[in-house]
Protein backbone atom coordinates (compact mmCIF):
# COMPACT_ATOMS: atom_id res chain seq x y z
CA UNK A 1 0.00 0.00 0.00
CA UNK A 2 1.35 3.54 -1.01
CA UNK A 3 1.64 6.47 1.36
CA UNK A 4 -0.92 8.17 -0.15
CA UNK A 5 -3.53 4.92 0.24
CA UNK A 6 -2.48 4.38 3.93
CA UNK A 7 -2.57 8.20 4.82
CA UNK A 8 -6.34 8.20 2.60
CA UNK A 9 -7.52 4.92 4.38
CA UNK A 10 -6.22 6.35 8.12
CA UNK A 11 -8.07 9.97 7.18
CA UNK A 12 -10.75 7.75 6.25
CA UNK A 13 -11.19 5.27 9.32
CA UNK A 14 -10.40 8.68 11.56
CA UNK A 15 -13.77 10.38 9.85
CA UNK A 16 -15.95 7.37 10.48
CA UNK A 17 -14.37 6.63 14.06
CA UNK A 18 -15.36 10.39 14.89
CA UNK A 19 -18.43 10.82 13.43
CA UNK A 20 -19.37 7.96 15.87
CA UNK A 21 -18.00 9.15 18.79
CA UNK A 22 -19.57 12.52 18.24
CA UNK A 23 -22.79 10.90 17.14
CA UNK A 24 -22.90 9.22 20.75
CA UNK A 25 -22.39 12.55 22.13
CA UNK A 26 -25.25 14.25 20.03
CA UNK A 27 -22.66 16.34 18.28
CA UNK A 28 -22.14 17.35 14.60
CA UNK A 29 -19.60 14.58 12.99
CA UNK A 30 -16.68 16.71 12.21
CA UNK A 31 -13.60 14.82 12.05
CA UNK A 32 -10.74 17.69 12.11
CA UNK A 33 -9.71 17.61 15.21
CA UNK A 34 -9.58 13.92 15.80
CA UNK A 35 -7.61 14.08 12.78
CA UNK A 36 -5.11 16.31 14.74
CA UNK A 37 -4.25 12.99 16.78
CA UNK A 38 -2.60 11.16 14.53
CA UNK A 39 -1.16 13.16 11.87
CA UNK A 40 1.70 13.87 14.19
CA UNK A 41 2.23 9.91 14.64
CA UNK A 42 1.62 9.68 10.40
CA UNK A 43 4.94 11.84 10.46
CA UNK A 44 7.34 10.08 12.59
CA UNK A 45 6.61 6.77 11.66
CA UNK A 46 6.13 7.41 7.82
CA UNK A 47 9.69 8.47 6.78
CA UNK A 48 10.23 10.98 4.63
CA UNK A 49 13.66 12.80 3.85
CA UNK A 50 14.04 15.95 5.35
CA UNK A 51 13.70 17.55 1.39
CA UNK A 52 10.08 16.35 0.89
CA UNK A 53 9.48 17.33 4.49
CA UNK A 54 10.45 20.60 3.83
CA UNK A 55 8.45 21.24 0.89
CA UNK A 56 5.38 19.42 3.09
CA UNK A 57 6.36 22.73 6.23
CA UNK A 58 6.47 24.74 3.15
CA UNK A 59 3.26 23.94 1.86
CA UNK A 60 0.97 24.22 5.10
CA UNK A 61 -2.05 26.81 4.78
CA UNK A 62 -1.46 29.19 7.57
CA UNK A 63 -4.47 31.44 8.86
CA UNK A 64 -3.95 34.28 7.10
CA UNK A 65 -3.80 32.03 4.10
CA UNK A 66 0.01 32.89 3.50
CA UNK A 67 2.50 29.68 3.16
CA UNK A 68 5.11 28.66 5.82
CA UNK A 69 8.36 30.40 5.44
CA UNK A 70 12.05 29.50 7.09
CA UNK A 71 12.18 25.63 6.87
CA UNK A 72 15.45 25.98 4.31
CA UNK A 73 17.31 25.29 7.12
CA UNK A 74 15.33 23.10 9.62
CA UNK A 75 16.67 19.45 10.31
CA UNK A 76 14.34 16.37 10.69
CA UNK A 77 13.48 16.97 14.53
CA UNK A 78 12.79 20.57 13.87
CA UNK A 79 10.98 19.92 10.97
CA UNK A 80 8.40 17.36 13.33
CA UNK A 81 7.74 19.89 15.56
CA UNK A 82 6.78 22.73 13.23
CA UNK A 83 4.49 19.99 11.55
CA UNK A 84 3.19 19.21 15.22
CA UNK A 85 2.69 23.08 16.28
CA UNK A 86 1.00 23.44 12.87
CA UNK A 87 -1.29 20.76 13.57
CA UNK A 88 -1.83 22.08 16.94
CA UNK A 89 -3.36 25.49 15.85
CA UNK A 90 -4.85 24.61 12.47
CA UNK A 91 -8.13 24.85 12.23
CA UNK A 92 -10.29 21.51 11.09
CA UNK A 93 -10.68 22.54 7.23
CA UNK A 94 -7.29 22.97 7.16
CA UNK A 95 -6.45 19.65 8.26
CA UNK A 96 -8.37 18.39 5.73
CA UNK A 97 -6.47 19.99 3.36
CA UNK A 98 -3.18 18.01 4.20
CA UNK A 99 -3.77 14.81 2.01
CA UNK A 100 -3.82 17.21 -1.23
CA UNK A 101 -0.50 18.99 0.33
CA UNK A 102 1.29 15.27 0.57
CA UNK A 103 0.24 14.59 -3.01
CA UNK A 104 0.79 18.05 -4.23
CA UNK A 105 4.63 17.89 -3.21
CA UNK A 106 5.31 14.35 -4.30
CA UNK A 107 5.65 13.19 -0.45
CA UNK A 108 2.82 10.06 -1.07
Amino acid sequence: MSRRQLLHHRVRRAELHAAQRLRGCGAEADSGDYLKEIIPAFFIHHKMNARRLRQVVHNLPSEDGKRQGGASGLNQSELHARINSWVASASANQIRQLPGILTQTGAT
